[in-house]
């Protein structure tokens, strides 16, 4: 009698192999790539909208909008020479993570006219008070 081959510690090893190959491809740092909707694909490196689950960071290079109705969570964003803005009716949630969950650089800019929440816990960076006089929308900001 011929013995066969026992194929599943090759198969396990081949599941294993990919699923980890899935997740280093899917949490990474996102870029725009030209002015536009949060929510369209066009805006954004590879074509991937950002979100808290599959982005280590986010980098907001050009200007980008939360129009309403959009409800989006992400951590680690960067506003770097770009502009953020929130529509009225958008929801921007900022979550707890590991590092700078949000900061601006070059001059960077984020509009409030809907709603920002941020987790309990969250950190800033590069952020300074704004007059009143210069100030862009009506500021919802939270902490939860």
């Amino acid at each position: 009698m011929k013995r066969g081959r026992n194929s599943t510690p090759f198969a396990i090893s081949l599941m294993a192999v990919a699923w980890i190959a899935g997740n280093e491809a899917v949490a990474q740092e996102r870029a725009s790539v030209a002015d536009g909707d949060w929510e369209s694909p066009s805006t954004w490196t590879d074509g991937i909208v950002p979100t808290a689950t599959n982005s280590t960071s986010v980098l907001v290079k050009h200007t980008v909008t939360l129009s309403a109705g959009s409800e989006v969570s992400i951590d680690n964003l960067v506003v770097a020479g770009g502009r953020l803005v929130v529509a009225a009716g958008a929801t921007l949630r900022i979550v707890d993570g590991e590092s700078t969950d949000i900061g601006f650089a070059d001059g960077g800019t984020l509009d409030v006219w809907g709603t920002v929440i941020g987790e309990d816990g969250i950190t800033f960076k590069g952020m300074s008070a704004v007059k009143p006089a210069s100030h862009k929308g009506r500021p919802n900001v939270t902490s939860e």
